[in-house]
Protein backbone atom coordinates (compact mmCIF):
# COMPACT_ATOMS: atom_id res chain seq x y z
CA UNK A 1 0.00 0.00 0.00
CA UNK A 2 2.83 2.41 0.88
CA UNK A 3 4.49 2.00 -2.51
CA UNK A 4 1.23 2.65 -4.33
CA UNK A 5 0.77 5.93 -2.42
CA UNK A 6 4.39 6.84 -3.14
CA UNK A 7 3.90 6.18 -6.86
CA UNK A 8 0.72 8.25 -6.94
CA UNK A 9 2.36 11.06 -4.96
CA UNK A 10 5.39 11.12 -7.26
CA UNK A 11 3.12 12.35 -10.05
CA UNK A 12 2.35 15.48 -8.01
CA UNK A 13 4.89 18.21 -8.88
CA UNK A 14 4.92 19.59 -5.31
CA UNK A 15 5.61 16.15 -3.87
CA UNK A 16 8.31 15.48 -6.46
CA UNK A 17 10.00 18.81 -5.63
CA UNK A 18 10.00 18.01 -1.89
CA UNK A 19 11.34 14.55 -2.56
CA UNK A 20 14.10 15.92 -4.80
CA UNK A 21 15.13 18.35 -2.07
CA UNK A 22 15.53 15.41 0.31
CA UNK A 23 17.52 13.47 -2.28
CA UNK A 24 19.86 16.43 -2.78
CA UNK A 25 20.30 16.81 0.98
CA UNK A 26 21.07 13.12 1.53
CA UNK A 27 23.47 13.00 -1.42
CA UNK A 28 25.29 16.04 -0.06
CA UNK A 29 25.58 14.46 3.38
CA UNK A 30 26.86 11.20 1.85
CA UNK A 31 29.50 13.08 -0.16
CA UNK A 32 30.65 14.99 2.95
CA UNK A 33 30.84 11.77 4.97
CA UNK A 34 32.84 10.06 2.23
CA UNK A 35 35.31 12.96 2.03
CA UNK A 36 35.64 12.92 5.81
CA UNK A 37 36.43 9.21 5.80
CA UNK A 38 38.95 9.63 2.98
CA UNK A 39 40.67 12.46 4.86
CA UNK A 40 40.98 10.34 8.01
CA UNK A 41 42.21 7.32 6.06
CA UNK A 42 45.00 9.26 4.34
CA UNK A 43 48.14 9.05 6.46
CA UNK A 44 49.93 12.28 7.21
CA UNK A 45 53.00 12.82 5.07
CA UNK A 46 56.12 13.08 7.18
CA UNK A 47 59.31 14.67 5.92
CA UNK A 48 62.32 12.43 6.28
CA UNK A 49 65.49 14.06 7.55
CA UNK A 50 67.89 15.19 4.82
CA UNK A 51 71.06 13.15 4.65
Amino acid sequence: MFFKRLAVGAADPKFAAKLQALVDEYEGEAARAERSLETRATPAVQNSPAE
